[in-house]
């Protein structure tokens, strides 16, 4: 496993000296905000399974311990609004009022007619005919 010398998260793992790492990040959105990572680079939670084992075992744990409501968010590259590109876990705290609101909170969902599938045509006809079905099921009171 590799530190590289440039990078942020690496430097400060390799100061603290232990594997996984918890700090409070510079800007925290909530009380209680929280931002686990290895000491090692990986730069996403799709380069190396070991480390984000780890590092998803060790967030697991925190929020354990902490109690409570949470959101957890990683992200992956420039367009998921990844800026520090070493694999690192936001553990958000939340409570009822808190005025956070996600990126997506007030999005509305992709429009079906305009959404294109990557399954194939016959995969999707079942797909459809089977929620056709669960709808019927559910308006006559079936489940």
């Amino acid at each position: 496993m590799k530190i590289i010398e440039d990078c942020t998260f690496c430097q400060i793992g390799r100061k603290i000296g232990k594997d996984i790492v918890c700090i409070d990040p510079l800007n925290p959105v909530v009380k209680g905000h929280k931002i686990v990572f290895s000491r090692y680079h990986s730069k996403d939670f799709t380069d190396n399974l070991l480390i984000t084992l780890k590092v998803m075992k060790a967030a697991t744990e925190i929020a354990h311990a902490m109690g409570g409501d949470f959101n957890l968010i990683t992200s992956k590259g420039k367009n998921a609004t990844q800026s520090v590109f070493h694999l690192h876990i936001h553990l958000i705290p939340r409570k009822k009022g808190d005025g956070l609101k996600l990126p997506w909170t007030d999005q509305v969902c992709y429009n079906k007619t305009n959404f294109k599938s990557p399954m194939k045509s016959k995969n999707r006809k079942k797909r459809e005919h089977k929620e056709k079905v669960a709808k019927r099921k559910i308006a006559n009171g079936r489940s």
